[in-house]
């Protein structure tokens, strides 16, 4: 019991309000069998009233974040809806997200409150809405499939064998994490993702002598079982390859701060051809190779890294590659995009005050300017007002030019 009570305060602390749903659902199904299920069948409008005054609290307790969530929700199922087929395909959620954002935006007030919440995202905070999104009808299919076989053979292993401390720990554990996946993204945290494999394991092949009950529920058990083993050593296979990926990627910082840019470089570029080549460690690559003044290394890296991974920086560079090659056109719109992708961020919109003020367009610089004084700013800080200040003396050369 203290060992509950010290994941349950670590959990609070923390803030986890999909965790701290986790960790109830599981603690509701511990104790289960002791007197809940009379309770729930004797005053189930209290339990009902209680539930739902919990979820208020949750609620209340961050409105703010509840309402970045629910704009992250709303542009999720878009993605859904205009993608429901075939998904826009397996880890690639990261690339679409923002384009969509930035879409919305494009249409929508970048001052209003909408706007000051959202910001780069690469998860939709919901594992299933995430996977559908990425693998269409065929993907929800199978985690249908997946779930009734799962709670299925739970449900027959634990009417048999409902003390074994082993399996209902596995069971516990996964409920946990299967509760969270509705509101947060546990089951793409790789210790996660090493638990829930061990307890699937427990479940899967737990010794027992019970038949599932249709023919097609022994098939797929048995083909789950099949394939356990290679997933399990392809997992493990990827966990030590991105444990590699974190070395290499604090070392490359290293000998970027310390002015190695050429040693840097290379290693950039080892972690963006090399398994696993995360979409940002490409984007890192394509940055170093600007600032080599390699542009055309550094066009063709941006390229691959917007396959996997997109944020308002992706386009921040990619204007500026634009510019240098004289596509004046692509690199306005560029600059457009990572204003629209992520409206909060002030240093967008004063990247493309200089532009226009470096292409003479006079007009269209003093209408970004007045932007930057005129928008609400999500977190005052230094930065932001050096660039209130700076804003401020390009507006009065400006002026000072046309009089």
């Amino acid at each position: 019991m203290a060992f509950v009570c010290i994941i349950l305060s670590a959990v609070i602390l923390l803030g986890g309000r999909a965790g701290l749903l986790g960790f109830l659902a599981a603690s509701i199904f511990v104790y289960w069998k002791a007197n809940l299920a009379a309770y729930l069948r004797k005053k189930p409008v209290i339990f009902a009233a209680i539930a739902a005054a919990f979820l208020l609290l949750l609620y209340v307790s961050k409105p703010g974040s509840t309402s970045g969530r629910l704009h992250i929700y709303s542009v999720s199922l878009q993605i859904l809806k205009d993608n429901w087929v075939t998904g826009v395909g397996i880890g690639k959620f990261k690339a679409v997200f923002n384009e969509y954002q930035a879409a919305y935006f494009m249409q929508h007030d970048i001052d209003s409150k909408r706007a000051l919440l959202a910001d780069n995202t690469f998860y939709a905070f919901n594992d299933y809405l995430q996977w559908v999104a990425e693998t269409g009808i065929g993907g929800f299919v199978l985690l249908i499939c997946f779930a009734i076989l799962m709670i299925e053979r739970t449900y027959g292993l634990l009417k048999h064998y409902q003390s074994n401390p082993m399996l209902k720990g596995a069971v516990a554990s996964l409920i946990s994490f299967s509760v969270s996946a509705f509101f947060s993204y546990p089951f793409q945290i790789m210790p996660i993702q090493l638990t829930a494999l061990a307890c699937l394991g427990i479940i899967l092949f737990f010794p027992s002598r019970l038949v599932a009950a249709n023919r097609a529920a022994q098939i797929l058990t048995v083909g789950l079982r099949c394939l356990y083993f290679p997933i399990s050593l392809f997992f493990l296979y990827h966990c030590i390859c991105s444990l590699q990926t974190k070395s290499r990627e604090s070392k490359a910082f290293q000998f970027s701060m310390t002015g190695k840019k050429r040693d840097a470089l290379e290693l950039y570029k080892k972690l963006a051809t090399h398994y696993p080549a995360h979409g940002y460690n490409k984007y890192l690559y394509a940055e170093h190779c600007y600032y080599m003044n390699e542009t055309e290394r550094a066009d063709s890296a941006l390229a691959e890294a917007q396959k996997t991974y997109t944020d308002n920086k992706v386009y921040s560079l990619k204007a500026r590659i634009n510019a240098e090659k004289g596509n004046l056109k692509d690199a306005e719109q560029c600059f457009l995009k990572a204003i629209y992708m992520v409206p909060n961020r002030m240093a967008s919109r004063y990247d493309i005050v200089q532009f226009y003020i470096e292409n003479k367009d006079t007009a269209k610089a003093l209408h970004w300017a007045y932007s930057i004084k005129n928008m609400p700013v999500k977190v005052p800080s230094e930065k932001t007002n050096l660039l209130l200040y700076q804003t401020d003396q390009l507006i009065t050369r400006i002026a000072n030019k046309t009089n």
